[in-house]
């Protein structure tokens, strides 16, 4: 169990004004924040600080980074989540995408509609103590499957690994996604139809997706997309 924490900061990473009302609602339970700040984005953060450093102002420890997974990609969550503790809120309850993002070194994974302000200080504090918390809604996944299973090499199988998408692949998929054709999204990124059918060959081959339905429940599964942008015209 995790020692008894400290005060400790908060910065949050949101974009969206709304959903960062939303977000301080539910670190309103939160008794042991010392300090606590909004930024936009996630290059907002000090891009000097050692691994594991605090922020300024931060008293000499590290503090609690709170992402929305759904304004994320993979990457720059690892990146985030190798220099300090953090907590994703999403708002998927699918397996694969919790798993995804414990993979990625989150130490905990709350599901945005299934949460309150009370879960989120048990989950603040844990994080801070340096534990791990899984949000009520994945509480039945098993503590086995949020590690990367091993083979005999000591190799992770590659259906256990996060999908890596380049850029202009994720920019492709998120146009396809809202509903343009394949010459339509090219003109909106200045390439030709045969790049497009190129990308999205490759982004079904990479998400083992044979149709768009299914290639949109894996990209959401896997942090690509938001449900925000899959449901847009």
């Amino acid at each position: 169990m995790a020692a008894e924490p400290t005060p400790y900061d908060v910065v949050v990473i949101v974009r969206d004004p709304l959903a960062g009302m939303g977000v301080r609602f539910l670190l309103s339970g939160a008794r042991r924040i010392r300090h606590l700040s909004m930024r936009c984005q996630l290059r907002d953060l000090p891009g000097g600080a050692a691994p594991g450093g605090a922020l300024p102002g931060g008293g000499g420890r590290p503090p609690v980074i709170v992402v929305l997974g759904e304004e994320v990609l993979p990457n720059e969550l690892r990146q985030v989540c190798a220099r300090w503790p953090t907590l994703v809120l999403t708002p998927v309850t699918v397996m694969a995408s919790a798993l995804a993002t414990v993979h990625c070194g989150a130490r905990s994974v709350v599901v945005t509609t299934c949460t309150d302000p009370a879960e989120m200080r048990v989950a603040l504090d844990n994080v801070a103590a340096g534990g791990i918390y899984l949000g009520r809604g994945l509480r039945w996944v098993p503590a086995e499957l949020a590690r990367p299973a091993m083979s005999t090499t000591g190799t992770t199988p590659q259906s256990c690994r996060q999908p890596t998408l380049a850029p202009r692949e994720v920019q492709t998929l998120r146009l396809i996604a809202r509903g343009l054709t394949h010459s339509q999204a090219a003109q909106e990124l200045g390439l030709t139809a045969a790049t497009v059918d190129t990308y999205i060959k490759r982004i079904r081959a990479k998400l083992a997706a044979g149709n768009k339905a299914e290639l949109t429940r894996r990209a959401i599964e896997f942090g690509y997309l938001s449900t925000r942008v899959a449901a847009e015209p």
